[in-house]
């Protein structure tokens, strides 16, 4: 029986297909160069590839290398691994390399397919990212895919967390670097506090192919890279600054009051205070307002006269210029008596 709805979706295609018709018509380019490529003989890959750089160094738009690259790619992947690209990998291949996710099923070869836009986009000779989710899969992919590398004449090599800056400097200068995305994210941290370009490791980032990106993207990120250096020592500035305080504690503790015995300790404590500057300033301004609190003190506790009097008394001593000066406790002296405490 007729199927209405595969009949209307011949004349009235998604979005979707649109695409996937657009796509599989360079499937069918690159299919039309495996008999070609296929008489070439092992030595003539790595020249391929050199072939293919200068056409895109003379300014030779990338695109129109694909179909070529893709079935220098599925030659050599027949060769040393003796796995050829089904036309479902080279459709994933030529979505990766247009920076779109390509969703494949268990079993599809998502390995296989990533190596077809590596090479591709290796021939810029600026490095390729790929990135996985763990180091045992960084490690294992470069070695299982980098038979077909090294077969086209490109450099590969991982990254895995027990390496060395040196080591990390070189695989990333390969042609085609694996690593995991927490590796990649460390290491550009750790390269924005070098002091020197020649001190980091990466090279640049222009185009990267994330494996498992749902993973990566979602789960992963989730978790948030943080990095730290090393505390800087300053061992011989608080030396030079308490050798500083000594000397101006000797100079300022003559000049305190001679009954003023907690002021005076008071101001030997705060001397081991890691801010010695308002340290300082704290103590001369409790120095130079001791005297005045303790005349204000013994004021308040006379209680001769009246409540209006002492009042009065009171605001004569708040409005005089010079509060505390000897004058002032003389008089205070002579007039009133402070009222023994029971």
């Amino acid at each position: 029986m007729l199927n209405p709805l595969n009949f209307i979706t011949k004349f009235i295609k998604s979005s979707n297909q649109k695409e996937l018709d657009r796509i599989k018509k360079i499937v069918v380019k690159v299919n039309s160069l495996e008999a070609t490529v296929k008489n070439l003989s092992d030595e003539d890959f790595p020249k391929k590839t050199i072939e293919l750089k200068d056409r895109l160094n003379k300014g030779e738009n990338i695109d129109a290398l694909l179909p070529e690259a893709f079935a220098l790619v599925r030659e050599a992947s027949k060769r040393t691994r003796n796995e050829r690209h089904h036309d479902v990998q080279i459709l994933g291949g030529v979505v990766l390399h247009e920076g779109k996710i390509a969703e494949m099923r268990t079993g599809e070869g998502k390995t296989l397919t990533i190596s077809l836009a590596a090479y591709l986009n290796a021939l810029s000779e600026k490095g390729v990212h790929i990135v996985t989710v763990n180091d045992y899969l960084a490690k294992r992919d470069s070695q299982e895919m980098g038979g077909i590398y090294k077969f086209l004449g490109l450099t590969f090599g991982f990254i895995n967390n027990d390496q060395d800056d040196l080591e990390r400097k070189k695989n990333y200068n390969f042609d085609i670097t694996y690593a995991t995305n927490s590796e990649l994210g460390f290491d550009y941290l750790r390269d924005n506090m070098k002091f020197s370009k020649e001190q980091m490791v990466q090279r640049g980032h222009v185009y990267t192919i994330v494996d498992e990106i749902d993973s990566c993207l979602i789960d992963e990120a989730r978790t948030p890279l943080v990095i730290s250096g090393a505390a800087e020592d300053k061992t011989e500035q608080y030396l030079a600054i308490d050798k500083l305080i000594k000397r101006l504690l000797a100079r300022l503790a003559p000049s305190l009051p001679s009954a003023a015995p907690a002021e005076r300790g008071w101001f030997k404590s705060i001397v081991a205070s890691t801010d010695a500057r308002w340290a300082v300033r704290r103590a001369v301004r409790r120095a130079e307002n001791a005297q005045p609190r303790r005349n204000m003190r013994a004021h308040r506790e006379c209680r001769c006269g009246s409540r209006e009097e002492r009042a009065v008394r009171h605001r004569s001593w708040r409005a005089r210029p010079h509060r505390g000066s000897p004058s002032l406790q003389s008089k205070a002296a002579s007039t009133c008596q402070p009222i023994a405490r029971q």
